[in-house]
């Protein structure tokens, strides 16, 4: 399948890669300028050990190229945009985390447009996927949990996601807006029938750190805790990808395998696994015609993110 990637400069020249190792077909990208583009197609043409053509516009793009999947890895802001006029030319959509944020967008607005994106998928019967790749890991970790402690009940549950500030400013909800969909999405995807007891929110937004903690709830019951820290930080070591169920600790690490492939690695107490990278994992499952996580999970996720992002610090 042709694949058309919309932003490369960042995590988009790694799903480019990952396309291409899982058998499709990187047709184009698109970049925000002329020169972008041209800077950008030396680095991705090398990457891919390919030529694939650059282009500034996205709606040139599917015009000329016509892709069946696009890969959208643009700025949050431009997702609504590059989602709908994908979906209207009848390709199948990728979408990098959050669904939609836009700072000065009231959340109801965000909503209701996520919304509508979810129905124009349907409506032109095209799949709307969303890369949470936190998903495929918790669905990793439950099982490794599983086989540890045979089905014991997790009634405590940890996220925790750091990633380097990069000179940023230290603003708690640009941190908030940019990790805590991972750690959300793991709770969605583990406790899919339970629903955030809102009252019991506590929050520390602070400099580089944003974390929350909540209780969820099925049928009124608390049953498991939960608490998401995410940060940016200076020094090392600058990405941490850490879980916790009740008291067993699960680091996820990456790394190359003998053949320069990129690899997982979930590292614990007593224990080391090594899996297909979680992102390829979702760029797989999507190629195959399934999704990790879909536009209604997407549009909780952003509800839940930006419910918490507008409480009091």
């Amino acid at each position: 399948m042709k694949v058309a990637i919309v932003g490369v400069q960042g995590i988009g020249r790694h799903h480019a890669k990952w396309w291409q190792m899982e058998g499709a077909c990187p047709c184009a990208f698109v970049g925000s300028t002329d020169q972008s583009v041209a800077q950008a197609k030396k680095m991705l043409d090398q990457h891919l050990n390919q030529e694939i053509p650059g282009f500034s516009d996205v709606s040139s793009m599917l015009r000329q190229v016509r892709p069946e999947i696009v890969d959208i890895c643009s700025p949050p802001a431009l997702h609504a945009h590059h989602c709908e006029i994908a979906l209207e030319a009848g390709c199948h959509v990728l979408c990098e985390k959050p669904f939609l944020y836009q700072d000065s967008v009231p959340s109801s607005q965000l909503l209701q447009r996520a919304d509508s994106i979810v129905r124009l998928a349907q409506r032109r019967n095209r799949r709307l996927g969303f890369c949470f790749q936190y998903v495929e890991s918790i669905r990793f970790l439950g099982q490794l949990w599983d086989e540890i402690r045979q089905g014991e009940r997790i009634f405590r549950m940890e996220g925790i996601l750091g990633s380097p500030a990069k000179g940023r400013s230290s603003d708690p909800a640009r941190v908030w807006v940019d990790l805590a969909p991972h750690p959300l999405s793991a709770i969605q995807t583990f406790y899919s029938e339970y629903q955030p007891d809102w009252e019991s929110l506590s929050l520390r937004f602070e400099g580089y750190h944003a974390d929350a903690e909540f209780d969820l709830l099925n049928q009124g019951k608390v049953l498991c805790q939960c608490k998401i820290r995410t940060f940016n930080t200076e020094i090392p070591p600058s990405n941490v990808r850490r879980f916790l169920f009740n008291d067993i600790q699960f680091d996820i690490e990456g790394f190359r395998d003998d053949k320069g492939i990129f690899q997982a690695r979930v590292v614990w107490d007593g224990g080391v696994r090594d899996t297909s990278d979680f992102m390829r994992e979702v760029i797989r499952r999507f190629l195959n015609g399934e999704i990790s996580a879909s536009g209604q999970m997407a549009c909780q996720n952003m509800e839940w993110m930006l419910k918490i992002l507008e409480r009091p610090f």
